[in-house]
């Protein structure tokens, strides 16, 4: 269900926890967001890579108290939790010979 978020979540919220789950850096400017989320719930906001290419995220958004409520959905081991970004900020490219 809907309700509301204990504080709000800013575009910075969204950028710390794309770091500390996927290993993932981006500026907090690139986050579209109108406004800070309040609500709980699932959310999408639009993450621009570069000045013609956007993605969007999805995410949901759950109160401490949701959190406390359904122990049993949280897995009790960490599971893997690096996952290669689907972008990276290497500007390296391999050089070929031909």
């Amino acid at each position: 269900g809907t309700g509301k978020a204990f504080g709000s979540i800013t575009a910075q919220d969204i950028v710390n926890r794309l770091k500390d789950e996927i290993g993932v850096e981006i500026d907090r400017h690139k986050i579209v967001l109108e406004r800070p989320i309040k609500d709980t719930g699932d959310h999408e906001v639009q993450i621009k890579l570069h000045h013609d290419l956007s993605a969007q995220f999805k995410f949901n958004v759950k109160s401490a108290a949701e959190e406390a409520k359904t122990p049993e959905e949280a897995p009790t081991a960490e599971p893997e939790r690096k996952r290669r970004p689907f972008f990276r900020r290497k500007t390296e490219a391999k050089k070929e010979t031909e």
